[in-house]
């Protein structure tokens, strides 16, 4: 019980100890994000910082950073994530070199994630313990994705980041980064970001397929939402996530009228 308590404890200085660096620094972090075990990848040999999005294509960007910038290979996806450097694991000098790094993070349409979430985490033959209380959940219909959002809406927006809007859950205002792509288009965006560092962003033609970890995985993880999106959506469902969605909406130069309308 002493050893897990010094560690825990030990976590908590470093973490304090890498706010107060970065308050120095002037950086405008929300250290809320930037500290939160499943949103910030950290690449210090090639001075990168991607946050990670839920249901924005963070396994596939996150395998696709490892396969032509890591060193190792890993069974899955779940393992690769518990090795990835986030802040609590940097030195002071890498600490206060993080003003420096190329920041980026990938997001998507609205209309696309709040749907992916719904299918993937609700709807599945094997539904989490933690997601069994939630409205809608194991219908896979119009009307089970109906009742999900007006949950959403009606307070629920907040209790999962799988659906939290994606602008809550960057480290850093949006024009902070040195870059901000969109899932849509992720070989072009990917492309970009690689030939900003120095890499080849022919690399980037891999992503136009999925992964091996998501092909793992297929059953949950591959859900098609842009496809199927008007198969679910009424109008009312527009309106919610439209209306819930709005920041995202905006900040991200999404447009509110539907693509399949």
């Amino acid at each position: 019980m002493k050893k897990k308590t010094t560690h825990r404890l030990g976590r908590v200085l470093k973490l304090q100890r890498n706010r107060i660096l970065l308050a120095g620094s002037k950086s405008k972090i929300n250290y809320r994000n930037f500290h939160h075990k499943h949103n910030v990848s950290i690449y210090p040999e090639y001075r990168l910082i991607y946050n990670r999005l839920k249901k924005s294509g963070n396994t596939t960007i996150t395998a696709f950073l490892n396969d032509i910038l890591g060193s190792e290979s890993y069974a899955n996806a779940r393992d690769l994530k518990k090795c990835l450097v986030k802040p609590e694991h940097l030195t002071v000098r890498q600490v206060l070199d993080l003003k420096d790094y190329y920041s980026f993070s990938i997001v998507r349409n609205p209309y696309y994630r709040v749907l992916s979430a719904y299918l993937e985490k609700l709807t599945g033959q094997k539904v989490n313990g933690k997601y069994t209380e939630i409205p809608g959940v194991g219908r896979s219909s119009p009307e089970g994705f109906a009742t999900f959002l007006r949950f959403l809406a009606a307070g629920g927006l907040y209790e999962n980041r799988h659906w939290w809007p994606q602008v809550d859950s960057l480290f850093q205002p949006v024009e902070e980064f040195s870059f901000i792509g969109k899932l849509e288009k992720i070989v072009d965006e990917m492309g970009i970001i690689l030939e900003a560092n120095g890499l080849d962003p022919v690399l980037a033609q891999s992503l136009a397929r999925p992964h091996e970890y998501e092909l793992q995985e297929s059953e949950t993880r591959i859900t098609s939402a842009q496809r199927r999106a008007a198969e679910f959506y009424s109008d009312e469902a527009v309106s919610i996530v439209s209306t819930l969605f709005e920041k995202d909406f905006k900040a991200f130069g999404y447009a509110t009228d539907p693509e399949w309308s």
